[in-house]
């Protein structure tokens, strides 16, 4: 009997839920009528459920003009009927499915596991005294991230690119340093762009075309495919110079067929020429600065230098095999798309978006001894052997840079000795990393030194001027320790640890022209300075 009563009941709510569904718009029209009632009669309530349909009723429009749903836009009680069932349909099955919505659902799943696998003990993370350090480290490492990679990879896009600054104070990766400006873009194979940009004061310029194998920019395309130098540019006399990237004459890849290739682009343009291979996906401009005071630390300078260097597009080709190589071809911006258009373009961005941190975190493979460069040693307090960058390297080196790395690993009243003679080379510097390639906070402790920044001796005797100075090999002795040792004398230059006992500590040589020395090192107490 119970039983009989219970299912009657059910049915019931159900056929009453069936007639307020079908008979909603009507039932919030007689509500609002009585609402407007109330409000003439001033006896409405002003903050009850009937005060917020009437104020929903007025923003959507009355629809005293007529109504023929699906040939106009919803109004009056028609729309506030369309939010209600949308808001009970969401609450039971959750929210409408689309192309955007399925894209960033995938990189909150990367995202939840960055945290659980990567960020743990299972990647060789967090296992030391220092973990809690680590750990926060590298929580703050992924929000950094996703700040360039919203900025690189959303905001940004090869049919409409524009320099972006990869590294800054607040976003780092990849082995920043603070003496450099670091520019990137995402480009296209099958298009041809002209950048332009000025020389200034650079100790070092390289302009590096950065892909892989899959021809996928989401990877990071650490791989450098292609290389400009300060010495292979065509400068004009006021500094300013033009590239012109040519898109890829893989028939392959790029469909050259609709017109004569960079023939229109290379008449009129007095550019250094450089050719694309088809892996090609972004482009990075270094630019080193040895001075005094570190660059990175300058913003107006680094606005400046941003606001030198453009790219445009010249030329554009077909993607042989791929229908939708041009998401944005005839529009001017994104928002120019239709509904459908954007969405497949958003869940594009963010698609790359969840397999650039995907590549950066859980796609990084755990330091192997048998395979790391012989420039980077295993063993702390000690520098490996200094060699040159090759192409056939993975990650973000650059050709013209020899390098030079190790770890440190310190007591709390211990320092480190760093000495060594400097080759004659473009630039020089060394910068303190943590267990994510990323440089301590410059902006409050001297974490790095350029050979402006070092106290340099030559022959026993100081080096005043640097700049102005005759010494081919100058001797550099610098001093790592949590503390600057108060008894240190001007021999000596020094590198805060910034409170770590452990972390890495990087060398580069730009442009050496005489063999690297590789620099020694003694481990010492503070009290012995």
């Amino acid at each position: 009997m119970i039983g009989k009563v219970l299912t009657l009941t059910f049915l019931a709510l159900v056929a009453m839920s069936c007639v307020v569904w079908v008979y909603l718009p009507e039932l919030l029209k007689l509500a609002v009528d009585h609402a407007l009632q109330l409000e003439a009669a001033q006896t409405l309530p002003p903050h009850g459920g009937l005060a917020k349909l009437l104020v929903g009723y007025r923003l959507t429009g009355s629809c005293e003009n007529g109504f023929e749903q699906g040939k106009s836009a919803l109004c009056g009680e028609h729309f506030l009927s369309h939010v209600i069932k949308s808001q009970a349909i969401a609450t039971a099955i959750g929210p409408p499915s689309v192309k955007s919505r399925v894209a960033f659902r995938e990189l909150l799943g990367v995202l939840s596991a960055v945290d659980q696998k990567y960020l743990s003990p299972v990647s060789n993370i967090a296992l030391g005294d220092d973990w809690r350090r680590e750990t926060a480290e590298g929580f703050q490492f992924l929000t950094q991230l996703l700040r360039f990679a919203f900025e690189a990879y959303v905001e940004n896009d090869p049919t409409h690119p524009r320099f972006i600054r990869m590294v800054s104070p607040t976003i780092k990766m990849l082995g920043d340093h603070p003496d450099a400006v670091y520019l990137y873009t995402p480009v296209d194979p099958c298009r041809s762009y002209l950048i332009t940009g000025r020389v200034t004061t650079e100790a070092y310029f390289s302009f590096t075309v950065h892909g892989d194998p899959s021809n996928n920019q989401a990877t990071f395309a650490t791989r450098i495919v292609a290389t400009l130098n300060l010495e292979e540019l065509k400068i004009e006399e006021d500094g300013t110079y033009k590239v012109l990237l040519k898109a890829s004459a893989d028939p392959e890849v790029c469909d050259l067929s609709s017109q004569d290739p960079y023939t229109d682009s290379e008449k009129d343009i007095k550019a250094s020429i450089l050719e694309m291979p088809p892996s090609s996906s972004s482009v990075i401009v270094r630019l080193y600065y040895e001075n005094s005071t570190s660059v990175g630390t300058d913003e107006v300078f680094v606005t400046s230098v941003m606001d030198s260097y453009k790219i445009e597009i010249v030329e554009i080709y077909n993607t042989v095999n791929d229908n939708n190589n041009v998401a944005m071809e005839s529009c001017n911006k994104a928002s120019d798309l239709n509904e459908d258009a954007l969405d497949k373009h958003i869940a594009k961005q963010l698609n790359t978006v969840t397999k650039f941190v995907y590549a950066m975190t859980l796609g990084m493979p755990m330091q192997d001894p048998t395979t790391t460069p012989k420039f980077y040693s295993m063993i702390p307090n000690k520098f490996g052997i200094p060699e040159k960058w090759s192409r056939d390297t993975e990650g973000m080196g650059a050709v013209d840079i020899a390098y030079c790395a190790g770890q440190f690993q310190l007591k709390e009243d211990q320092a480190l000795l760093i000495q060594g003679e400097l080759p004659e080379c473009s630039f020089a510097n060394i910068v303190l990393w943590n267990r994510f390639l990323q440089s301590f906070d410059f902006r409050l402790h001297s974490v790095s030194l350029n050979r402006k920044q070092m106290n340099l001796t030559c022959d026993g005797e100081y080096i005043a001027d640097f700049d102005n100075s005759s010494c081919s090999t100058p001797y550099y002795r610098i001093v790592l320790s949590a503390n600057r040792p108060p008894g240190l004398n001007s021999s000596y230059s020094w590198i805060s640890t910034g409170g770590r006992r452990r972390a890495q500590m990087f060398w580069r040589f730009v442009l050496p022209t005489n063999e690297v020395q590789q620099p020694k090192t003694t481990i010492m107490n503070v009290a012995d300075f």
